[in-house]
């Protein structure tokens, strides 16, 4: 399992598991209110088990965040 300041040799036993994942992840703005505005970013997420406790820390790796588009609020209502 992970050690330092993730882990911890004093729970890595034969049913804990520790697991990284990495991705590109395209977001929905949830502070903007015109409509949908979709962000960019990168992250990755260290995933710990122990016995029947999970643990889930993300850490973005761009934090800016590039906008890729807005969908205006007029446009969403003429879906419904």
């Amino acid at each position: 399992g992970f050690h330092g300041a993730f882990g911890d040799a004093a729970h890595d036993g034969p049913h804990d598991h520790d697991t990284v994942l990495a991705g590109l992840h395209s977001t929905i703005d949830p502070l903007y209110d015109a409509g949908l505005r979709i962000r960019e970013g990168a992250s990755f997420a260290m995933v710990r088990l122990v016995g029947t406790d999970l643990s889930v820390h993300f850490v973005p790796v761009l934090p800016e965040g590039r906008e890729l588009g807005v969908i205006e609020a007029a446009r969403l209502r003429a879906f419904g």
